[in-house]
């Protein structure tokens, strides 16, 4: 029985994993003062000219065969943000609230 709930526990947890994709490595985007750091751990972060603006958690969505970033921000705000992946599997472009973002300079 204890071997048994030992293995449930086991496929339950790598079926939440499976379900919850993130970047590898962190990501960083910019678009002129903003930046998106997203972090490996699900977590992203959006500065404005150094100052935090926006934070909550990602995932990525292959369900729809394009690449779709789902940002979940605080207060249980939901935006699906579509993305251009990098040959390492990371970001080369993204269009946040109508705004382009790409790989920042500093």
């Amino acid at each position: 029985m204890k071997k048994l709930l030992v293995v449930l526990l086991a496929v339950l947890g790598l079926t939440l994993n499976a379900n919850a994709v993130s970047f590898r490595s962190t990501q960083s985007v910019c678009n002129g003062t903003e930046q998106i750091i997203f972090y490996s751990n699900g977590n992203f972060t959006m500065f404005d000219d150094g100052v935090k603006a926006l934070s909550g958690t990602y995932t990525i969505d292959r369900t729809t065969g394009t690449s779709v970033i789902v940002l979940f921000l605080e207060g249980d705000n939901e935006i699906h943000v579509t993305y251009t992946p990098s040959n390492t599997g990371g970001i080369r472009s993204m269009t946040f609230r109508g705004n382009r973002f790409g790989p920042c300079a500093r």
